[in-house]
């Protein structure tokens, strides 16, 4: 406006200095007009059309320094049609910003700028991205530029409009409602308000805008700008969509997808690339953006995570208990590489110790899914390959994955947490977050072990051979006497052996070994480095540790 005022100066042989503005409305008394100012340079659309193009068309200088290019706003709506979440766009711009933004997305949009291009466009249902642009284009001399030629649209685009306002949400963004008559009374010709109008605005909406706004019964935002807005609104979507949006892979086909590739010895880098490709999956996850380090920790925060950590794994816990239960002894390393893997997938080091700990859940989880699968169906060796191989890299060098993944090293700044996450039964739960893992993996488990009697069985089994191996392995803490139990000590008191119908694990395996000797599967499997000497000393150890507080707990 301000270059168009100095147009009608100088038309005028006069000089509007330097506030064109403050010149206009000295000399004529009034607010200056667009409609006007360019009604008097130029009488016919084709004359307005030339004086316009200067202003939408970059030089290569400007091109350079990113005038009258596509803005923050522009590229952000343009990112919210490639993601599907913008399906129609209604601009009174005749600029081609929204299309540069979205071709650079690689969106083709379907542009309707005339009458014509409205009767002959595709539906908008069987279109990526329709652009509607009532005033039209500027590379057209048809563009509405004055009142008059913004006080009625061609009937095809009010069809069109009509269409648009009834069977879409709207967000208004940057409109006035002042100058555009039309598009006006098309919004209020709308009678039907199936879906939300948000309205932003920056302060309080004139006149017009209100007017509309009141009839469509839109949500007032108070925004910045529209690039923050919009900005902003894109990354919000992305991080919903990141932990929200429906994975492409549900659990079953995941496990389904396993047995067919176990079946046939062809597919063994089918199946290698798939488990490799979920375990990246997951691993994306495990960032210090996703779960930042320093959050103030809270009971809501912490089982947030839980769930979190178990929504991204669902998939990775189906496909690597379906392995370990089908799998033979030639795939056990992959399911004790991806293990290691998401293990080590954590990329922060320092932060609040609850939180650091706690991004070992996911692995934690992977470690029972798959022992519980190897346990119940007697994979011995699969099982030896979970607990033995794997490597932790931490902050102070490189050491087994046993000596770090047990519920207290994965909770140790906070053992009450866990309680959390059970139902307030009343009980005093000595283990719980073994109680919970016992609970979240056995609809996983209930394909394999259909009994719950057989699931509990397996579980104990899983845990106590989880301490036995813990303590062979030799980790530092193991000087002290200290052994990671499990909700298997419920049956070491006859008093808690009765109410639980269960008889110690510990003792069914001792009878398992008096039978069978050095044929025991697990050591024949070479846990203990298949020695029965190191399995004794391993054996007396957890029970000692046992015996020592079973009389206080459950």
């Amino acid at each position: 406006m301000q270059d168009l005022i100095s147009r009608v100066a100088r038309v005028t042989g006069k000089d509007s200095g330097p506030n064109p503005v403050e010149w206009y409305r000295e000399e004529y008394r009034r607010e200056p007009d667009y409609s006007d100012l360019l009604g008097t340079l130029a009488k016919s659309p084709e004359d307005r059309n030339a004086i316009l193009r200067k202003y939408f068309e970059p030089t290569d200088e400007e091109r350079t320094r990113g005038i009258k290019m596509p803005m923050p706003a522009h590229k952000a709506v343009a990112e919210l049609v490639s993601a599907g979440y913008v399906r129609v766009i209604v601009t009174t711009n005749f600029d081609r910003l929204l299309e540069q933004a979205l071709q650079e997305r690689g969106v083709e949009s379907t542009v309707i700028s005339t009458a014509d291009q409205a009767q002959g466009a595709l539906p908008l249902v069987h279109t990526n991205c329709t652009l509607v642009k009532v005033n039209g284009d500027y590379h057209y001399t048809k563009i509405k530029n004055t009142a008059a030629e913004l006080g009625s649209y061609d009937e095809r685009i009010n069809s069109l409009l009509d269409r648009v306002f009834d069977e879409y949400g709207l967000i208004v963004c940057g409109w006035s409602a002042t100058w555009d008559i039309a598009l006006c009374a098309a919004l209020e010709r709308c009678r039907s308000h199936r879906f939300t109008t948000f309205w932003c605005k920056c302060g309080n909406l004139e006149d017009v805008a209100s007017r509309v706004a009141n009839f469509r019964l839109a949500e007032p935002i108070e925004i910045k700008d529209a690039d923050t807005f919009f900005q902003d609104l894109t990354a919000k979507v992305a991080a919903i969509e990141q932990f929200d949006k429906p994975h492409p892979l549900s659990p079953k086909l995941g496990s389904a997808m396993v047995k067919r590739y176990l079946v046939d010895e062809r597919e063994r880098i089918a199946l290698h690339d798939f488990v490799a490709a979920e375990t990246e999956k997951v691993c994306a996850q495990l960032t210090g953006e996703k779960f930042p380090a320093m959050t103030p920790p809270t009971n809501e925060e912490f089982v947030k995570r839980i769930h979190r950590y178990e929504g991204f794994t669902e998939i990775l816990v189906a496909i690597i208990t379906t392995g370990c239960f089908w799998g033979q002894n030639s795939q056990q390393l992959l399911w004790a590489k991806s293990l290691e893997r998401v293990a080590n997938a954590k990329d922060l080091w320092t932060g609040i110790s609850l939180w650091v700990d706690l991004r070992l859940y996911p692995a934690l989880l992977l470690l029972y899914a798959g022992g519980l699968g190897a346990v119940a169906s007697g994979k011995y060796a699969t099982l030896a390959a979970l607990l033995v191989k794997p490597r932790y890299k931490g902050a102070e060098g490189e050491s087994s994955l046993i000596h770090k993944l047990n519920w207290l090293s994965v909770i140790e700044s906070n053992p009450n947490a866990p309680n959390l996450l059970l139902p307030n039964d009343g009980r005093k739960h000595h283990f719980p977050m073994n109680e919970y893992l016992h609970r979240c993996l056995r609809p996983t488990l209930r394909e394999f072990v259909p009994s719950d009697s057989d699931y509990d069985e397996a579980f104990d089994r899983f845990e106590y051979m989880f301490a036995m191996v813990w303590v062979d392995e030799k980790p530092k803490t193991a000087s002290a006497g200290w052994v990671p139990l499990g909700r298997f000590v419920r049956n070491y008191s006859v008093l808690s052996s009765v109410l639980h119908h269960g008889q110690p694990v510990g003792k069914i395996i001792d009878a398992e070994v008096e039978r069978e000797g050095e044929n025991w599967p697990p050591l024949r499997a070479g846990l203990f480095g298949g020695s029965m000497e190191r399995f004794r000393t391993a054996k007396q150890h957890v029970d000692s540790f046992i015996g020592g507080r079973s009389q206080y707990l459950y």
